[in-house]
């Protein structure tokens, strides 16, 4: 089974359990689809410039992940989520995230934004990596 970016637990971090418990109600293992869904695109979306990760999936790529799943949850419920007019409004928070979220995923995949180095390794597959090899002295000017 390939790696999940997020688990449910991500998910309930961001918005409340009742949320999860109500989607879940209507829909059937709704986080888990959504999960599954967001960890996918989120792969796509960086599959040009980073390999598929592997446990421990970066923190903030398991961030991205875990705020499309939530969005995707709460969307599943309510429509009140598509507007700011109001102050009031609860989802606010999360859409803001949400956002956020997908700014950073384009730099990401754009290379605007690099994710943090691995055990000294560069995770991006765009990094140049080269040598510069020269020949040797041609000439000794030691004696001049």
């Amino acid at each position: 089974m390939a790696t999940l970016y997020c688990r449910q637990e991500h998910v309930t971090d961001l918005i409340l359990s009742q949320v999860v418990e109500a989607a879940e109600a209507l829909n059937a293992d709704l986080v888990a689809r959504s999960i599954e869904n967001a960890t996918g695109e989120v792969k796509s979306l960086l599959s040009a410039r980073y390999k598929p990760f592997s446990e421990p999936v970066p923190e903030v790529i398991r961030w991205i992940t875990s705020v499309i799943a939530a969005w995707r949850v709460v969307g599943a419920i309510t429509s009140l989520m598509d507007t700011e007019s109001s102050s009031d409004n609860q989802w606010l928070p999360i859409q803001k995230q949400y956002e956020r979220a997908w700014d950073l995923l384009d730099d990401l995949a754009k290379g605007r934004t690099k994710l943090a180095t691995v055990d000294g390794e560069d995770p991006d597959r765009e990094t140049p990596h080269f040598a510069v090899i020269s020949p040797g002295k041609y000439f000794n000017l030691e004696n001049f």
